[in-house]
This record gives structure tokens, C-alpha cells and sequence, in this order.
């Protein structure tokens, strides 16, 4: 059984199989090979298990190294050849003896993402390491809290350039929305998840949905404005202004988002002075939205952001803070249920 949306379903792993094999092939080490070097130690494992436990373990082994070998195949063949490395082959066994123990095809199909990407790196880098973590401590997560560290990824760790409103809601619609459904309702969860190392909580912070939308993305939220609201000192910088997005006869500053307006600033490659980097600054909250309408608009447009907007409120979701091992099991999370999702380095 294929785990992933882009996979053929039953009955075609022999023609998905054989695309994998090609692939190993010409990398140096055959499927068969594989096979072997992952399953021989995670048999030890359940040597004494009895006889329907070892058939499930046959089969749920088979399975997995399955999907994952057509995973290389689809997303990496070029780095297949990773798996002559021990520490990667060290990897898979350990995923492998944690899918087989579970049998969580939601589990599976993030541990076989967190190898693929084990495989693209150095194994002794910081994202390799840390990848390496990932895959120890995922299997310790419930379906429930890998989905919360996916929708605080999406909503509030990263930063995206959405080139308007309408791609924002489509990006909330594709890569947060299918993760609403299925949130942690305990507060030990969190505490849970924290005890693991994925994220912290924080002393402040605990902003509303719909609040820290504003801040982040005010220029995705601002009716513009006109030239005559502007100080008569304003700089007249090429490319700094453009027609407003939701009325063209008006004008809005054209970085969409508070913290990369920021780092353009700080950066500021066009000379400002302070004054006139302060004047922009101001310029991009020019009449944006009350924090009601922001509400308004995102539950217009997906419905299940009402439910997210009460669930942030009541819950500690608000409070936590992803760690580096928390940001890569929610972005494999992400990918194993949208696998064209958009993925950004830390």
C-alpha cells in the first residue's frame, strides 16, 4: 500500500518497484541488497515475538521499505546512493523497527520523507543531525501532535511571500486547512511534545489568529491609500510603491510582509535615511484592517479557520515555539499528506 497522494495504488507497486530498481541500479546497490541490509537486524529485533506478530512484522517491513524506495525514486534518485553510508543505513533500520512496531501508515510516510531528506545531506551537517533526531523522536508523537506542529509551522513560524490575498487563502486552504480536523485536545499533549524537544512554550506571546495575521501581513490586509496621505518628504525610491491589491486606483507599499519590510530596511541598499525608512514603516499599515475584518475574511474563505481561531484562543498552541527538530517533523508531516507543499530552509 502506497502512503503517499502521488503513489500509484494497489496492484502497480511491480511497475513502481522497477522504476526504483533502475534507479538503484545505476547508483550501485540493488534493491535486493537493500532489502537485506534493513531488514537482517530489525529481524533480531523480533526474533521471540510470536507467530502472527513475526507476520505482521514481515509484512509491515516489506511495506515499508517499499514506499520508501519508491519515495527515492520519485523525490531523490540522485541520492540514492546514499544508502551505501552506515550511517544512513543505521536510519532506515531505525525507521523501519518504528513503523514496523506502530503500523501507522501517517507515521510511515513521515519517516520515510525524513530519510529521503537524510539521504540529501552530509551526515555529520546540522540539518543532517538534526534530521537524525527527527527520525528518533517522531515515532514518540501522536498523528494529533505532528498535525499541531505542522499548523504553527504554516501560521506562525514562517514567513511566505504571497504575492496576494488570493494565493495566501489557497496556501491556508492547501497546507493548513487538512490539519484542522485532527489537533491535540489535551494540555498534556503539550506537554508531551515539549518533554521531546520539538518546541518550548513562551512567557508572552499568545496572539490571536486573526492578530497575528495582521502583524505579519499587513500588506496583504490594507485598503491602500493615497498619494496625499503620505508626508511630503516621503521618498520616491523606484519600486517601493505600487497599485493597491485590493483597489488599484490606490497605492501600497510593495513588501507585503512587517518582518521583511524590516530586513529591506535594515539591509537598506537604497540609501534611506532613518527618518524616511520610519516613514515607509508607517506607510505599510496605512488603513489596514481591524482585527474583526481579518477574522471575517480568513473564515470567508475557509470555514475551518473559525474552528482554528477558537482552538488558538483556548489551547496552548499559541504559546509554543517550534525547536529545529520540531520545524523538520512538521515540515515532513506537511509533505507526506501535500507533497508539493511549499518548503522553506529555516
Amino acid at each position: 500500500m502506497s502512503w503517499f497522494r502521488q503513489g500509484q495504488a494497489g496492484g502497480d507497486y511491480s511497475r513502481q518497484i522497477q522504476a526504483a530498481q533502475n534507479v538503484y541500479i545505476n547508483e550501485g546497490i540493488r534493491p535486493d541488497e537493500v532489502v537485506q541490509i534493513c531488514t537482517e537486524s530489525m529481524r533480531s529485533e523480533f526474533e521471540k515475538f510470536s507467530l502472527t506478530a513475526r507476520t505482521m512484522v514481515d509484512e509491515r517491513a516489506r511495506e515499508f521499505l517499499e514506499n520508501y524506495m519508491i519515495r527515492q525514486a520519485e523525490a531523490a534518485p540522485q541520492h540514492a546512493s546514499a544508502m551505501q553510508q552506515p550511517y544512513m543505513q543505521r536510519a532506515v533500520q531505525t525507521a523501519q523497527i518504528e513503523y514496523v512496531s506502530a503500523g501507522d501508515p501517517d507515521l510511515g510516510a513521515v519517516l520515510v520523507d525524513l530519510l529521503v531528506d537524510l539521504s540529501k545531506q552530509e551526515n555529520r551537517s546540522m540539518y543532517g543531525t538534526s534530521l537524525q533526531a527527527a527520525l528518533e523522536i517522531a515515532p514518540k508523537l501522536t498523528s494529533e501532535q505532528m498535525n499541531a506542529l505542522t499548523v504553527v509551522d504554516r501560521i506562525h513560524s514562517k514567513i511566505f511571500v504571497w504575492p496576494s490575498p488570493a494565493e495566501m487563502h489557497e496556501a491556508i486552504r492547501r497546507e493548513v486547512v487538512p490539519f484542522l480536523d485532527y489537533l491535540p485536545q489535551s494540555i498534556l499533549d503539550y506537554s508531551h511534545m515539549v518533554g521531546h524537544g520539538v518546541c518550548w512554550m513562551t512567557d508572552g506571546g499568545n496572539l490571536s489568529v486573526e492578530t497575528m495575521f495582521l502583524e505579519k501581513y499587513p500588506g496583504l490586509f490594507t485598503r491602500g491609500f493615497e498619494r496625499h496621505e503620505l508626508p511630503p518628504d516621503f521618498p520616491e525610491v523606484g519600486g517601493l510603491l505600487q497599485p493597491a491589491l485590493r483597489d488599484p486606483k490606490r497605492l501600497q507599499i510593495s513588501v507585503f510582509s512587517s518582518r521583511h519590510l524590516t530586513q529591506a530596511l535594515e539591509m537598506n541598499v537604497v540609501g534611506l535615511t532613518p527618518e524616511q525608512g520610519e516613514a515607509v514603516r508607517r506607510a505599510q499599515g496605512l488603513n489596514i484592517f481591524s482585527v474583526e475584518e481579518v477574522l471575517k475574511e480568513l473564515m470567508s474563505e475557509n470555514r475551518q479557520m473559525a474552528h482554528l481561531a477558537s482552538y488558538w484562543k483556548r489551547t496552548k498552541i499559541s504559546r509554543i515555539e517550534l525547536s529545529t527538530t520540531g520545524l523538520i517533523i512538521a515540515e515532513a508531516n506537511l509533505r507526506s499528506k501535500v507533497p508539493d507543499a511549499a518548503i522553506m530552509p529555516f
